[in-house]
């Protein structure tokens, strides 16, 4: 089929024309014009395969449509059609580059000729597309080669942008391009648009973000782009009038577009659009050098995104997005060095108290968010420029250079720091958090970030160990944490090596002095004081606050279960042994676990017994009651220690998987004299034995204490008068 368009002013010739070729045979669609516009824009949007023209009528003539054929379309031949001849006018037209010339008087000669200047036409537009292809694609790759350079050399996304566009506009000839990137909630940034198009940056960025909103049915490239993950073309302009921009596009030449998705893993994040004056520009080896191209970008983007989230996290906690410890110190060597003479610039260290626990019970996720809940609340508080989330549940804050150090008296009160007053929410319930404060100041606890941090770090580690709410340095400290991280180092020895102990001090009936239990002491034989048990009461605290108490409680727990053991396999009369459970202990996940493991290793004779004081369980009260349960489904009896020093209710008594209360010494110790005293273990006794629990009173040293006790109907005591701790063969004798 033969596209012709005829250009006369004479409807009646080009229909004689057209009825010449139609009774030669010739198969053909075609268009009449006889205008300049008319006949560029057929010429455009027809893309006839041959051009018959009259050789002059008015307003218009065939030179002039002959030049505008050779700009527009030049592979396209021309004949003209004309009602008279001269010599002169054959000369010029052969001159201008027509095909032929045919006399209107003599269309017998115009099928040949039309079929002979189309068969020409078509091998010249072969030529010429070939040679086309070639120069277009050596562009491309000329193009493909440079971006390639640029983004070697580039490290910063909006240069490598521009970079791209300006190679795509100078080396690759389009017409103009432009590089759109697309946020989580699809809104458009052109950080670059470069070449020859008929819209403002201002209006090109409305225009495609409207492209980018109505993608889903929208026509044109980049709505095609976006649907398919692919590259979008539209190659004959003129052809799509359901595209909105299309008339204004096209009068600035614009006849083909394409765009150009940028992919990082399944996320469309930009993508790069290109136009063309040239119709039907983008063909298959054009568009997957193309697509390798903007594949190369994103490919480069996507190492840029993590080399920023590496430098990020270098400098940054990613969960409180809060500087880090090597940012804070940065800012606090810069602060220091723009201080003046007489200025102070305060350091302050913050420690979640007991976070560890926290976030056992709550769960990890409830736990960040947490974290995130206090940077915010210091945010608000002291700026995200003077703070940073140092490594676990520590925070540090920076006060900048004054005076005085109001701005820290005015952070401080009698119970920590004032921001924590509110309670935080986790998943709907309050959480109160209280909080370990250190402080060092500039000058005078040192002249550098480090050492001012690492001051603040002894004020806020003697504040925890000494459950202060804040420190502030002082020399004395130093020498204070020397020790403290001497010991801490020694207790890892000392269980690594098998130095603690275990003594044991029995229970007896009240009545008759029989043995019905003993408890499970520890000691330590520490090698730095030879001759000499060390005492719980030197080491238990530290122990529970570096959390090494759970593995030295699971320890004792074996032990105690090997002893137990050991007396039943001599054939003595092996009492039930009770083991004390830390509040560290007892909020340890494992927990369970690790009992379950240390009755197991009884082999079915298991006779140890837990103990757990009062405040533990009114702490994190249902967490607690739930782990004894499981516990005591094992077969162990659980006793509540230290009775009365806390605030158990009798409906909360009745709701704890206890068989014992153990009353504390200190209600025991000058009862024969305080009759208040007497009265307290009285009313203990009856409560106790109206639910059905045994009493053990502790700290009996008198017999005085004893015969009181048996009138109050006590049930079993322990102390001094019956006997000290001792090693478990002192007890081979007495089972």
């Amino acid at each position: 089929m033969i596209r012709i368009l005829v250009a006369d002013d004479s409807k009646s010739d080009a229909d004689l024309e057209l009825r010449a070729l139609r009774d030669a045979g010739l198969e053909f669609e075609h268009q009449i014009v006889w205008t300049e516009d008319t006949f560029r824009r057929a010429v455009a949007n027809f893309s006839p395969d041959i051009v018959l023209c009259d050789f002059q009528f008015p307003n218009f003539d065939g030179p002039l449509a002959l030049e505008i054929l050779r700009e527009i379309s030049p592979a396209t031949p021309l004949i003209f059609v004309s009602g008279t001849v001269s010599e002169e006018r054959a000369a010029l037209a052969t001159q201008l580059g027509a095909a032929d010339y045919v006399l209107k008087s003599n269309l017998v000669r115009l099928p040949g000729a039309v079929e002979r200047a189309v068969a020409r036409g078509r091998e010249e537009r072969r030529r010429r597309d070939a040679e086309q292809r070639v120069r277009q694609l050596s562009r491309t790759k000329d193009m493909l080669a440079a971006v390639n350079a640029a983004i070697i050399r580039r490290r910063d996304r909006n240069e490598l942008f521009g970079e791209a566009c300006r190679i795509a506009v100078e080396v690759g000839g389009f017409s103009y391009s432009f590089i759109m990137t697309l946020d989580d909630d699809n809104r458009v940034q052109l950080p670059v648009l470069l070449g020859s198009h008929p819209y403002s940056a201002e209006q090109m960025l409305a225009r495609v973000q409207h492209l980018v909103d109505t993608y889903e049915t929208g026509p044109g490239a980049v709505a095609q782009s976006i649907r398919t993950h692919s590259p979008g073309i539209v190659n004959n302009l003129p052809a799509h009038p359901e595209i909105a921009d299309q008339p204004t596009l096209i009068e600035a030449g614009i006849n083909a577009v394409a765009s150009f998705p940028l992919l990082q893993g399944e996320r469309m994040t930009g993508a790069m659009v290109v136009a063309s004056y040239q119709s039907r520009f983008f063909n298959d080896e054009e568009v997957t050098l193309l697509a390798s191209l903007t594949n190369n970008l994103a490919f480069a983007l996507d190492l840029m995104d993590k080399q920023a989230r590496l430098d990020y996290l270098s400098y940054y906690d990613p969960l409180t997005e809060l500087a880090n410890r090597s940012l804070f110190i940065e800012r606090l060597r810069q602060t220091l060095a723009a201080s003046r003479e007489g200025e102070r610039v305060a350091v302050m260290l913050i420690d979640i108290h007991q976070f560890a626990q926290l976030n056992a019970r709550l769960g990890p996720t409830a736990g960040d968010d947490l974290l995130q809940q206090i940077g915010e609340r210091l945010r608000a508080a002291i700026g995200a420029d003077n703070l940073a989330r140092f490594p676990g549940d520590r925070f540090a804050a920076m006060f900048p250079p004054s005076e005085d150090l109001q701005p820290v008296i005015d952070a401080l009160d009698e119970s920590g720091i004032r921001f924590f007053a509110p309670p935080f929410v986790s998943e709907g319930r309050a959480v109160n958090i209280t909080v370990r404060a250190g402080c060092a100041v500039f000058p005078q606890d040192g002249n550098d970030p480090e050492t001012l941090t690492r001051h603040a770090e002894v004020a806020l580690e003697n504040a925890r160990h000494t459950n202060a709410p804040y420190r502030f340095y002082s020399p004395d400290l130093d020498l204070q944490m020397e020790a403290r991280v001497d010991l801490e180092a020694r207790l890892q020895r000392a269980l690594e090596q098998s130095q603690f102990i275990l003594y044991y001090q029995p229970k007896v009936d009240v009545a008759s002095r029989e043995i019905t239990g003993i408890e499970a002491l520890i000691r330590w034989r520490d090698p730095e004081r030879p001759g000499e048990l060390v005492g719980p009461v030197e080491f238990i605290p530290v122990l529970e606050q570096t959390g090494l108490i759970v593995a030295v409680g699971r320890w004792v727990l074996h032990a105690a279960a090997r002893q137990y053991v050991t007396w039943s396999k001599a054939g003595r009369v092996a009492p039930r042994i009770a083991v004390n459970l830390s509040p560290r202990q007892l909020s340890h996940p494992g927990i369970v676990a690790d009992v379950r493991s240390a009755v197991e290793s009884c082999g079915g004779m298991c006779g140890i017994d837990l103990e757990v004081t009062e405040s533990m369980l009114m702490e994190h009260a249902e967490e607690a009651t739930a782990k004894l349960n499981e516990m005591r489904a094992l077969g162990l009896e659980i006793s509540l220690d230290d009775f009365g020093t806390g605030y158990s209710s009798l409906s909360r008594l009745q709701q704890l998987p206890i068989s014992t209360i153990k009353i504390d010494r200190s209600f025991v110790h000058g009862m024969t004299d305080n009759a208040n005293k007497t009265t307290m273990i009285s009313t203990i006794i009856s409560m106790a034995q109206s639910l059905h629990l045994k009493v053990v009173a502790e700290g009996v040293e008198s017999e005085e204490q004893a015969r009181l006790l048996r009138l109050l109907r006590c049930d079993q005591m322990q102390g001094f008068l019956i006997a000290r701790p001792s090693p478990p063969e002192h007890y081979d004798a007495m089972l």
